[in-house]
């Protein structure tokens, strides 16, 4: 009996190890994310602005977008990048 209990605290304590692992994973795969996204954007004028949000359905998606000039000197053209991955891990 006693070496079933601690074998039963040697696979908590590693399923423990292995969560936090994978919390951390999800945590630097956050940070990557959205340090892709763009912080500014183009100016188009005084009659428009562009915004945006993004929000992941889980802790990270697989989407992303980037606003962009669309070439240098035109003033109020933009291209709009949007992008949806499939896989939602780091490796």
């Amino acid at each position: 009996m006693a070496a079933l209990t601690g074998r039963l605290e040697t696979l908590t304590t590693d399923l423990a190890a292995a969560h936090e692992r994978a919390e951390r994973e999800l945590r630097t795969a956050q940070r990557i994310q959205v340090s892709l996204m763009p912080r500014t954007f183009p100016d188009l004028g005084p009659d428009w602005q562009i915004a945006a949000r993004y929000r992941a359905a889980r802790s990270i998606g697989g989407d992303a977008y980037d606003v962009y000039p669309y070439k240098p000197g035109a003033q109020g053209r933009v291209g709009v990048g949007i992008a949806d991955v499939t896989g939602k891990g780091v490796t």
